[in-house]
């Protein structure tokens, strides 16, 4: 369970990026 926190952690992180991302464009 603490291994896909982790990985739901870094997706919402990635999520993030993604969103600036499209911003910027």
């Amino acid at each position: 369970m603490l291994n896909f926190g982790s990985f739901k952690f870094k997706y919402m992180i990635l999520k993030q990026k993604l969103q600036t991302f499209d911003q910027l464009i």
